[in-house]
């Protein structure tokens, strides 16, 4: 537009254009609409999967209070209301989406390309004005503090007087729901930053979402209170003869010992106890079976002399076996068969029949930590090719093994998920960091790489290309609004990546780029 001098005629044909820009700048992408109406589905029909299962946990409870009759029956009383809660904070919600979406047309028809959609879904002023300017988001924010509020109430009181009564905080899911202003964000209130400046396809997903929080919280909570009904129970319904051998592994000459008790077992009674026709000491409740090993498997007999209430004896009867061999050992990577110079490798060392504490390996030519029973982290230097270990148990060698050495490869970069190729412009908005791996080709399982430097350049069509250069691998607020309105056969390269590998290895620069086409 030029300057200076300008007619009437031509002053509004410039205010037309500027309006026009404005408009297209506000303009939300069809596709990220749709992706809204498609996770919109998903979530309604994960609703009706947890409103199917609180059913099946208030038919449960049901079947516990006609066993258990008034016992059980508080604990079915708290869950029916807070299932009832559920409900009524459901419905308030299913209100609200309906009167947004009649403010704005309804939805589409079925038949049509844009079926079930909603016919306003990239309105963003309706809702603000309903829900902010009259007052309705406030509403909803208590509405949904107040929700909280009662579940907490229900479940704490039902069980306050069991061994472990429900804190609501301990509860997961009921850390989802809370509407609360953030004084960091003020002026702005919970409701704006939820509500302002989205289109309505949004706002309805998030409403959907809060419900199925909802419905998530009061699952949790009945089951809560099901597991709470016996909580206070203390269950034998069955006498049976228990052997806990301390290894039934035993190096030659080594002893073989085993406790043997029965359960449920009052550690009070001295129950009389047998081994092979043998009598064994017996400490509260608990005999104690020793016996020198060979080589070879050893199978035996013994009974337990239990008392009825009647003042009887009942005999039970077990039996068991063990197996005596000769020692050998096995040492093993944990995440693989090599050693990668810059990490910690851990390494697991075992020897059969002895106790990981007794077992000891060294590991010439590397540095080790013993990290606990035979567990080790182990670092080589650049430039060992081999590494042998060897086991040994009170100063005996057991066995060995030789790891190689290897150098870690040089991470690749992503586009959130995305590789280099063509991605949809919807699927660009849902991307959030540049990440540098390894893939799972590489399986070192906790080999992590932050990117902490890219250069990423957007061409868009007909127009000079705009670089941004970013500290960290978060796809920026700016990055993002510049690739809001991306269209076909526009390209985005990210290059100059730097990014921080784990252990010794120090910040790397990646030798490939990303290069994107929208298609």
């Amino acid at each position: 537009m030029s300057s200076g001098k300008q007619s009437p005629r031509q002053k509004m044909i410039n205010m037309m254009y500027l309006v026009l820009i404005a408009l297209l700048a506000l303009n939300v992408s069809a596709e990220i609409l749709k992706a809204f109406y498609l996770v919109e589905k998903s979530m309604i029909k994960s609703g009706k999967n947890m409103d199917e299962r609180n059913v099946q946990i208030l038919a449960a409870l049901q079947k516990e209070v006609e066993k258990q009759g008034d016992k059980a029956k508080p604990y079915q009383d708290a869950a029916k209301q807070v299932d009832k809660d559920v409900k009524e904070y459901v419905k308030y919600i299913d209100d609200l989406k309906k009167v947004l979406e009649d403010a704005t047309g309804g939805r589409f028809p079925e038949g049509g390309q844009s079926a079930g959609q909603l016919e306003g879904r990239d309105n963003m002023e309706k809702h603000a004005n309903y829900l902010i300017n009259e007052g309705h988001g406030v509403k909803l924010k208590n509405k949904v503090n107040d929700f909280k509020d009662k579940l907490t109430k229900i479940v704490e009181n039902a069980t306050a007087k069991t061994l472990k009564p429900i804190k609501a905080k301990d509860l997961r899911s009921f850390n989802e729901i809370e509407a609360k202003d953030d004084p960091a964000d003020a002026p702005h209130t919970w409701e704006s930053s939820m509500f302002e400046h989205s289109p309505l396809a949004a706002v309805i997903t998030l409403l959907t979402k809060m419900q199925n929080d909802a419905r998530n919280a009061g699952s949790e909570a009945m089951s809560e209170l099901a597991q709470a009904i016996n909580a206070t129970d203390f269950k034998f319904d069955q006498l049976v003869a228990k052997v806990i051998p301390k290894s039934t592994m035993v190096l030659e000459g080594e002893k073989f010992e085993a406790e043997v008790i029965l359960t449920a077992y009052n550690s009070k009674d001295q129950n009389a106890m047998t081994i092979n026709g043998s009598p064994i000491k017996v400490e509260n409740g608990v005999g104690k079976f020793e016996q020198i090993s060979s080589v070879g498997e050893h199978k035996y007999k013994g009974t337990i002399a239990v008392k009825t209430p009647e003042g009887g004896t009942d005999m039970k009867e077990f039996e068991g076996e063990y197996i005596g061999f000769k020692a050998s050992a096995t040492i093993s990577a944990d995440k693989m068969n090599v050693l990668y110079i810059g990490l910690e490798n851990p390494i697991t060392v075992g020897v059969s029949g002895a106790r990981p504490e007794d077992v000891d390996c060294s590991f010439p030519g590397a540095t080790a930590k013993k990290v606990g029973p035979g567990k080790y982290s182990v670092e080589v230097n650049a430039g060992t090719k081999e590494v042998k270990a060897t086991a040994t148990v009170k100063g005996k060698v057991m066995g060995s093994m030789s790891f190689r050495i290897k150098a870690v490869p040089k991470p690749f970069p992503m586009f959130g998920t995305k590789e280099s190729g063509r991605i949809a412009p919807a699927e660009i908005a849902l991307q959030s960091i540049i990440w540098a791996g390894l893939g799972p080709e590489f399986l070192f399982d906790g080999m992590k790489y932050t990117v902490t430097k890219y250069t990423l350049v957007y061409t868009p069509k007909r127009q000079d290309a705009r670089y941004f250069t970013v500290a960290g691998p978060a796809i920026t607020q700016q990055i993002k609004d510049a690739l809001r309105n991306a269209r076909s056969g526009e390209t985005i390269q990210v290059s100059g990546i730097s990014a921080q590998g784990p252990g010794k290895i120090g910040i790397v620069n990646l030798p490939s780029a990303i290069a994107l086409t929208v298609q």
